[in-house]
This record gives C-alpha cells, structure tokens and sequence, in this order.
C-alpha cells in the first residue's frame, strides 16, 4: 500500500507531523511531499506518478480541483490543525462530503465542526512516551522555560499572571526584546536530548502560543512530567487539568500551586495514544 502525505515545510521543521508519517510508515510506503515545494500543477503530477492508495492532507484541505477530482477514486484524509483553522465555505462543506473526504481529528473544536458537517471522524489525542522523572515538589520561588512564539503570549502578560514573587528564574528564548532581572537568556537551538534535559530541570513550563494544532512543545513538557502553564484555548485544554498537571490563565492571575507528580497522568495519557494508534490504522483503512 502506497500513502502520499501533503504537508507543509513548516512541519517538517518542527516535526508536527512526523509523528504521524512513523505510525503511517509502519502499514505503507509513504511519500512526503511539501506543498510550497511545487506549484499545484506539478504537485499533481507528483502525485499522479505515484499512485497512491491513500491521499493524507495535513492542515491544508485539499484542493477540489486538483484532490477531489483528480484523484476521485483514491480514498482521502484531511488533519485538521486547530490553529489558524477557518471553517469552510456551505459549498465546500457539501461537496467534501458527498465525496467522502473524512477527517482525522487531534482536538475537541476539530472533532466538533468535522462531525457537525457530517463528514466522518475520528477524535484522537497524540501524547509523546513519558519519561520517567524523579519527582520534587519545591515551594517556590519557580524556575520556568518560556519559549515565546507570539507576541500575545508576552513577558509582560506571564509575569502579571505567574507574579514576580513567584519567580526565580525565566530560562528565556525569543525575538522579542524584552528584559527583566531574572531573565536567563537562550540564544541557541536546542537538540532533543538537550530540551529533554531542560524540561527536567525547570519548575513549569510556558506554552510558546495561545492556539496549537498538535501542541508539541506543551506535550513534550508534559511527557517529561513537568507541568505546563498555558493560554486557556485549545489543544492545551484538551490535555491540562487546572491545578493537577498545570494551569491555564487568559488575562487574570492565576494561584501557582507546587509541582504535582505527573506520572500517571501521563501513562493515561500514553495509554489512550496507544489505543488511538490502532484507531488511526482502521480508519486510514490498513
């Protein structure tokens, strides 16, 4: 069985959908190919010389002139990202489907809007295997990792919701320029292993957004076991319970409690991924 997957660049960079192309790989021969890499026509004939027996879009729907109908007889999946998500056109909507498009779902709204338009879909929630790490519970001031990606998610709006007096460090990384005291400043990519290292090390981590598609950054922080402060929107809610393996804030200050034991939260957490990947096969029809 042959599996083409239409992603973008910017996954590849991340890796938001390796994930998904490493459990695909392991049913079918999967082809990658990266939207802004070919003008759609070419992208066309790429995949027409391929020959798939399943078309994966992931993030971006496909196209109808040059997916659905091109392709009008090979079964189609479309992996809708929560993040910068638009709902599609009355049209749209009708023609995906009385074609058959079916949708592969990694949040609640996604599930949500897929099902309520009457395409088939399936819910599931990607949860990374948990590592195990040696619990302490510190009263705090806390040590925090921040990674920012948006401006929203500002040094100026954490530090009124965490407040100063609970912080003893910000290991910080941004192109933002922002100062404070407290500051440790993160001026190089980091390998895996390296961020791994980090995550154990620190108190709570930052969500570098408010919105997330798969949410790797919060997730990895989880699996490590440390918990998570993050905007209260989605995928983050799907996965933090307040209080227990995080907190979530909008713009009010929230209570910092101490570090709970994540350990099984996680397996939980790892122990439906598992169920879910066995899922994913049937629906992609392995």
């Amino acid at each position: 069985m042959k599996v083409v997957v239409l992603s973008k660049k910017h996954f590849y960079i991340t890796g938001s959908d390796q994930f998904l192309i490493d459990l695909l790989s392991e049913e079918a021969e999967v082809v990658v190919f990266r939207r802004e890499e070919s003008s759609s026509w070419k992208l066309f004939r790429k995949i027409r010389h391929e020959k798939p027996d399943l078309l994966i879009f992931f993030a971006t729907p496909p196209s109808f002139f040059h997916h659905i109908l091109r392709f009008i007889m090979t079964p189609k999946i479309f992996v809708p990202m929560y993040d910068g998500f638009k709902p599609f056109k009355p049209l749209k909507e009708k023609l995906f489907r009385f074609f058959g498009l079916k949708a592969l779902c990694f949040s609640s709204p996604m599930t949500e809007y897929h099902t309520k338009i009457g395409l088939k879909t399936l819910s599931v929630r990607y949860f990374p295997k948990p590592l195990r790490k040696d619990f302490r519970a510190p009263k705090g001031p806390y040590t925090f990792l921040f990674w920012q990606r948006s401006k929203e998610n500002s040094l100026l709006l954490i530090r009124s919701v965490v407040g100063d007096e609970n912080i003893h460090k910000i290991i910080y990384r941004s192109e933002f320029q922002e100062d404070a005291p407290f500051l440790e400043r993160l001026d190089k990519w980091l390998s895996k292993e390296e961020l791994q290292e980090l995550l154990q090390k620190v108190d709570f981590v930052i969500a570098p957004r408010r919105q997330e598609g798969i949410g790797m950054a919060f997730l990895e922080a989880l699996a490590v076991g440390t918990p998570v402060i993050a905007y209260d929107d989605y995928t983050m809610k799907d996965y933090i319970t307040q209080g227990l393996n995080g907190h979530l804030f909008k713009t009010d200050r929230i209570t910092i409690t101490p570090p709970n034991d994540l350990t099984d939260i996680n397996e939980a957490f790892y122990k439906r991924w598992l169920e879910d990947r066995s899922k994913i096969k049937s629906f992609m029809g392995f």
